[in-house]
């Protein structure tokens, strides 16, 4: 009873505790990742130069490579050392959040710092938002210890954390608040918001002094869309999605594959290093990300075939990479794809004469939407990651076009979120060796961290929409706190009647929290048919 009034009365003046508190995770971790980023652009530099002196003799080369293997073992070492800093850390943070995985932000931090700036450094297929996304998780989580805050309030931190770190990784705010309410937190609560807000606001301000405001994918001038061009963009986000489940499914057959590896996790993850630098020296063009392959200007544009090249090595080394368990992000990556599809798209559109030729780029910044919504699933984070990445706001009509498409063609086919399916390989790693999914053993329970406090958004014409709480049948297990109508806190006594727009407030048992989300969904989020 102890823990459960501790959690009830922490959340007076909870808004105004969490927007301090985020301020501070969001200047912290605006530090971390703008040296993070400066750090990897230095050492990226001493790299491009070291492919070079490989380039000149065989024997170059073989020091090349053998240098890279000693990178690959030092990363291997620190994967080793735990596992979860492996891969983009988004499932991790999420799975942090619904109770379903326990990290320790100590060893997070450090091996996320290190092995993240060697592996994208050393220029392997994987992006840099992944591990800034952790890391400021873990900055919220550890925020949240040492201050040994509450429970409730340790989610926030968390999510808040992880929201600042995308703000920092490429100075969009926006998209670092979005990503937090719509990927990770999955709650666009008043609580959500303003402590997402904070942290993602101070962040991208502390990133743009240490490495300036300018947008990490700057356009000076698009060329404006024809109303006709329309049918065009919906047919590229259409296809684009289908080509999504190349992505997913690649990414989650190379999981499978190296699963399935005799071979001990260091070497596994030395694997993409000694890859990668054999393609890296055959040609340079092909280091890192493909960053500078996004915005080919009119005059640059690569043909069809040398654009389908790119996307196929990429998305190959990006899997072998990836799928190791080598501590790096797709979301670069991911996007790089989807200029280089759209790239593709707009040149055909231009050689039957259907479009003019300064639309190309136009195609593929929208094509790197489409990309983002569909293997995603998070349309609303697209539309706002894209804006403030190109600076280009006034395609915010196109955007949304793109989005809604690719994201209906994914629902419709079944194609399944990157970040869902990569936390349940987490969850459950015997489904890569093609066992069935054995249910987990329930974690011995710490009092202090038994119950937490969670709010869900009643829906309009929702199955509690309209009715009193006597009336519900309520999740067994469940204790409701509150009912927030607007700015009124009201006692939830039977004889309430729920109406749309108001937020439960429930507290349960942590071990079971992502079952009761799932029930309590239906009851508040599912409509009943007419």
């Amino acid at each position: 009873m102890k823990g459960i009034r501790k959690e009830i009365g922490a959340r007076r003046n909870l808004k105004f505790r969490l927007v301090i508190e985020s301020l501070l995770i969001g200047v912290l971790t605006g530090i971390i990742i703008s040296v993070f980023r400066k750090a990897t652009q230095f050492l990226s530099s001493k790299f491009l130069l070291l492919y070079e002196f490989g380039q000149s003799s065989f024997l170059h080369a073989g020091i090349v490579l053998l240098l890279l293997m000693v990178v690959g073992l030092i990363v291997g070492i620190m994967v080793k050392i735990d596992p979860k800093i492996g891969g983009s850390g988004i499932p991790q943070v999420a799975g942090e959040l619904r109770g379903l995985i326990k990290t320790d932000w100590r060893r997070i931090l450090p091996l996320k710092y290190f092995g993240g700036i060697l592996s994208v450094s050393a220029g392997l297929k994987i992006g840099r938002e992944g591990p800034s996304i952790q890391m400021g998780a873990a900055v919220g989580q550890g925020f949240s210890e040492v201050f040994k805050r509450p429970k409730t309030e340790k989610t926030f931190l968390i999510s808040s954390g992880a929201a600042a770190g995308l703000a920092a990784a490429f100075n969009t705010p926006l998209s670092g608040l979005v990503f937090a309410l719509e990927e990770v937190h999955h709650n666009f609560s008043s609580v959500a918001l303003v402590s997402a807000m904070s942290a993602s606001l101070s962040a991208g301000l502390t990133s743009a002094l240490v490495l300036g405001y300018k947008p990490v994918l700057y356009v000076e001038r698009l060329a404006h869309i024809p109303f006709r061009v329309y049918g065009y963009l919906m047919i590229m986000a259409f296809l684009a999605s289908l080509s999504a489940f190349l992505f997913t499914g690649g990414i989650s057959v190379g999981k499978k594959i190296y699963a399935r590896l005799k071979i001990p996790v260091v070497a596994k993850v030395m694997i993409p290093f000694l890859i990668t630098g054999i393609v890296i020296l055959l040609n340079t063009d092909l280091y890192g990300s493909g960053e500078h392959f996004i915005l080919l200007s009119d005059g640059a544009h690569l043909t069809i075939e040398k654009l389908l090249f790119i996307y196929l090595v990429t998305i190959v080394l990006l899997i072998i990479a990836f799928s190791s368990g080598l501590p790096g992000g797709i979301f670069f990556p991911m996007l790089v794809l989807g200029s280089l599809f759209g790239n593709m798209f707009g040149q055909i559109l231009a050689q039957l004469g259907l479009i003019d030729g300064n639309l190309i780029l136009v195609f593929a910044v929208l094509s790197m939407c489409a990309y983002f919504s569909a293997i995603v699933r998070s349309p609303i984070t697209g539309i706002i990651l894209i804006l403030e990445l190109t600076g280009s706001f006034h395609f915010l009509l196109p955007l949304g076009v793109v989005a809604l498409v690719s994201y209906l063609t994914a629902e419709f086919f079944r194609l399944k979120p990157v970040y869902e399916m990569l936390l349940t390989y987490q969850l459950h790693p015997e489904l890569l060796v093609g066992k069935p999914m054995q249910a987990k053993e329930k974690r011995k329970k710490n009092p202090r961290e038994s119950s937490i406090v969670v709010e869900f958004p009643v829906y309009f014409n929702s199955k509690c929409d309209g009715r009193y709480i006597k009336d519900i049948d309520w999740p067994k297990g469940v204790l409701l706190v509150s009912i927030k109508r607007g700015d009124r806190e009201i006692l939830p006594k039977g004889d309430v009647k729920l109406l749309g727009g108001d937020y439960i407030v429930c507290l349960h048992d942590v071990d079971e929290l992502d079952a009761l989300k799932e029930k309590i969904h239906i009851i508040t989020q599912e409509e009943i048919p007419e």
